[in-house]
């Protein structure tokens, strides 16, 4: 006699998985393989058979930064607590599509290799390297994160008043 349980299984088994035209994007299998190998090694290892760019310019704006300047740092901007993870989040951006930067982005932020501020902020200047777009920064502004060092881009930094 079967039990109840076997009965409930009978002629319920899984369907095979319907074969999909769709090619995932490379963000998505990242994604999938960033829990394993972690997000910044994932990320470097899709960058490095990407050529760097022949020709970095210095804008204007970001070059009148100087260490010891204080800066307001836009909202919305991505901040990181190395430059290593700063210089593949630049480089993702200048190489891949919109869409899967967005995707990356969400990646950093849930996973806390990046942080993202809502509201404009302070900071001080503690290096700056303009060849590479990276401010390093001491934050200023009143809140848990006071006095504690930031690494970000220089687009997103403006001389405070």
């Amino acid at each position: 006699m079967k039990n109840k349980t076997e009965n409930n299984l009978e002629g319920k088994r899984a369907r095979p998985a319907e074969p999909t035209t769709k090619t995932p994007s490379i963000v998505t299998a990242m994604a999938d393989l960033s829990r394993q190998l972690g997000v910044i090694t994932l990320a470097a290892a899709l960058l490095s058979s990407v050529p760097a760019r022949a020709e970095q310019t210095v804008d204007t704006k970001a070059a009148a930064i100087q260490k010891g300047d204080t800066v307001r740092v836009k909202s919305n901007s991505i901040w990181f607590t190395s430059s290593s993870e700063l210089a593949v989040w630049q480089r993702f951006q200048d190489k891949f599509p919109a869409k899967d930067v967005a995707t990356y982005q969400s990646l950093i932020l849930d996973t806390r290799v990046a942080w993202q501020f809502v509201a404009d902020l302070t900071a001080k200047v503690i290096s700056y390297e303009p060849e590479h777009h990276r401010v390093e920064v001491r934050m200023l502004t009143k809140g848990r994160y006071l006095n504690t060092l930031w690494w970000v881009d220089d687009k997103d930094c403006s001389k405070a008043k």
